[in-house]
């Protein structure tokens, strides 16, 4: 699903992105919807934007939480919790996020 270019184009105060899951766990399934249908517009409508994908290993002993990491122009980062939220959701979620961080945190 293509969506509406505003929800792909984040701001030009955002220098990279960094989405991290577990390969197999079911906890991680949303997470890699999100990295197969909906990154690529991202990446496509971004190209100013650092974007890489943390695919941790089956075999790794610790458990990785799924969650999108920002980093702002101005050295600040923001790490974002995806775990049980859909595609869409971590979309909308990226935007608000990267729109305003202070106010995200603020409601975390």
């Amino acid at each position: 699903a293509v969506h509406e270019l505003p929800n792909a184009v984040l701001p030009t105060t955002v220098q990279s992105l960094s989405l991290s899951y577990g390969k197999q766990s079911k906890v991680h399934i949303s997470s890699r919807l999100f990295a197969k249908k909906e990154l690529p517009t991202i990446i496509y409508h971004n190209p100013d934007v650092s974007i890489q994908t943390i695919v941790a290993s089956a075999r790794t002993k610790e458990s990785v939480d799924p969650s999108l990491t920002l980093t702002f122009r101005d050295g600040k980062t923001l790490v974002i919790p995806v775990k049980d939220k859909l595609p869409s959701k971590i979309l909308t979620t990226l935007q608000q996020a990267a729109e305003n961080p202070t106010l995200y945190k603020a409601e975390q």
